[in-house]
């Protein structure tokens, strides 16, 4: 392999496992059981994220 594929290929795995980490911490903050539909935390539905997203554009 050429010097070139290997930065580019450690990059890309350092993007992915960096990604993956944000998610977790992501998801221990906001954990899944106070969200969605079957969440317990009351609050924004569907249609308020989708006014909340024409919004902001």
């Amino acid at each position: 392999m050429d010097a070139v594929t290997i930065i580019v290929m450690i990059l890309y795995l350092a993007l992915v496992w960096g990604l993956l980490i944000i998610a977790a911490i992501h998801l221990t903050k906001h954990p899944d059981e106070n969200s969605g539909k079957l969440g317990t935390t009351r609050g924004l539905g569907v249609a308020a994220l989708g006014t909340i997203a024409l919004k902001t554009r």
